[in-house]
């Protein structure tokens, strides 16, 4: 149907306006294209529809082929081949997944099924039913329902893998749920593992879990777990729940418990006997608090060493049985869960 044509316009006899555009103008004309029941905008910029009920509604040399229902929102040398699927904006993308969507970006593609990339340049969704949020050169590939976030050349081959940010993240091609969140030439590799904010470690083995370290390996022992507790401040207290604890480093001198003295109610720490008797202030110590004491040097007349009281989130004193001795004694308490 022919649009009204005002006083204004100056067409010849003959011609008509479809949306304001009229017809045998040179650009901008809304047209059929080669598919059947297809459409196109900008008939002589390149663009083409050659799929079945498939458009192209802006842009330049922008293609939906191959398959039917394809759609080309705009953008410059975009390709919409699968089925179902969309590319909405940007340049020399493709999607060629059926029913998967592009969004934005710079020479990205969606290959795999049901897969969605919302913007970025140089990224790859191939896995079927995979999500890239944006970022650059990420890729989601091999496997199925993969998931990157964002961030730059991370990779995320594990069915059910998830790149949360960072650069260089890898959640492995083996097994499966391997997890990154963020980082720095992270890999989780071990099937349900998971690394959170590292850099440059490895959990390669089940269950493996790393959190906030740097340069941690995690090749053996299932359900093994690597925490960097440095600088962490919490007004509930931390609690770490292992079934085995075990420090070990490839440097020997660094093979050993750091626990922080000299501070305010502290767990640890040395006192120096008074006529055999020492009271430690502490709010920490209660009545299923186990004490543990050791000689480091001796003084005086040496004796034995007990917990002789104890107040409730106040102190404990540690007594000698020698009223003469003076030596240096560690302690350590430790809470009962």
């Amino acid at each position: 149907m022919s649009e009204l044509i005002f006083t204004g316009d100056t067409l010849n006899q003959g011609r008509i306006k479809i949306n304001g555009i009229a017809s045998g103008t040179t650009l901008n004309l809304w047209s059929a294209s080669t598919g059947s029941n297809s459409i196109i905008r900008n008939n002589s910029a390149g663009n083409l529809a050659s799929s079945t009920w498939s458009s192209v509604l802006g842009g330049t040399s922008c293609s939906s082929t191959t398959q039917g229902w394809a759609i080309v929102v705009g953008g410059n040398q975009n390709k919409s081949a699968g089925q179902y699927s969309i590319l909405c904006n940007g340049a020399y993308n493709l999607v060629s997944g059926n029913a998967s969507f592009l969004g934005n970006g710079y020479n990205s593609k969606v290959t795999g099924n049901n897969s969605f990339l919302g913007n970025g340049s140089f990224c790859l969704n191939g896995g079927s039913s995979s999500f890239i949020g944006a970022g650059l050169r990420n890729s989601a590939t091999t496997n199925n329902y993969s998931t990157i976030i964002n961030g730059k050349q991370n990779q995320s081959q594990s069915t059910y893998g998830f790149i949360g940010n960072g650069l260089l993240n890898s959640a492995g091609t083996t097994s499966y749920s391997n997890t990154v969140l963020n980082g720095k030439y992270n890999l989780a590799d071990g099937g349900l593992s998971t690394i959170i904010g590292s850099y440059a470690s490895q959990a390669r083995v089940g269950t493996g879990t790393i959190i906030g370290s740097s340069g941690c390996i995690i090749n053996s022992g299932a359900q093994s777990t690597i925490i960097n507790l440095k600088n962490i401040t919490t007004n509930q207290g931390l609690r770490v729940y292992v079934p085995d604890l075990q420090i070990t480093s490839t440097n020997s001198q660094n093979r050993t418990l750091f626990i922080q003295t000299g501070v305010t109610n502290s767990t640890f720490g040395t006192v120096v006997l008074v006529s055999g008797v020492a009271i430690i202030s502490t709010n920490l110590v209660s009545a299923s608090t186990v004490v543990f004491l050791t000689v480091q040097s001796l003084g005086g007349t040496p004796g034995y060493l007990a917990v002789t009281a104890r107040s409730n989130a106040t102190s404990f004193t540690i007594t000698s049985s020698s009223l003469l001795d003076t030596s240096t004694v560690g302690w350590w308490i430790v809470q009962q869960v």
